[in-house]
């Protein structure tokens, strides 16, 4: 039997994935912030993102359905119009874009959220609800470009939701 891929790169991407989603199981979002760069080591990024995609989209479901009681509707009906704007602008570039600036702006979202959750201090402040359709909006753009459109949303979120199963219900509906 021939297989396409060696047994080391099989088997680091199941550490990957699998750790991964210990990660989201805990905290709704936060599996692709791992697996769309470990992977695009090992596979071209237009072949993980939409492999990442489908298993968030996967992973969401089952959360969401299982949490769905305890998410906020309002949140919810305030960021979706704009992360579906954010979406289509996101594909656009996508598939406009070429490969090697994908990368680079990859690496520059992810090296500018690694910045900001080590500067970031106790959360004290309450975001207004008018930052939601940015949040909605980021998180569409970023979520269809690199496959981690969540950390918008959970920033934002974070700052709105006092409960942890109420923000972790809804961040992974909108996710």
């Amino acid at each position: 039997m021939n297989i396409p891929f060696e047994f080391h790169t099989i088997a680091i991407t199941g550490l990957v994935v699998g750790a991964a989603y210990i990660v989201f199981g805990i905290s709704a979002f936060g599996a692709a912030l791992f697996t769309v760069p470990a992977l695009s080591f090992l596979y071209p990024l237009d072949f993980v993102l939409p492999v990442c995609v489908l298993l968030d989209v996967a992973a969401s479901v089952a959360m969401g359905a299982r949490f769905s009681r305890e998410s906020d509707k309002q949140e919810l009906m305030w960021m979706a119009p704009a992360c579906l704007i954010g979406a289509v602008l996101g594909v656009t570039l996508l598939v406009s874009l070429p490969r090697a600036a994908t990368l680079v702006a990859l690496g520059a979202f992810l090296l500018a959220y690694g910045i900001y959750m080590l500067r970031q201090g106790p959360v004290t402040t309450h975001t207004s609800r008018r930052w939601a359709p940015v949040a909605g909006f980021a998180g569409g753009a970023l979520g269809t470009l690199f496959g981690v459109g969540a950390p918008p949303y959970a920033i934002y979120l974070s700052r709105r939701l006092a409960g942890k199963d109420e923000l972790r219900a809804t961040l992974s509906n909108m996710v």
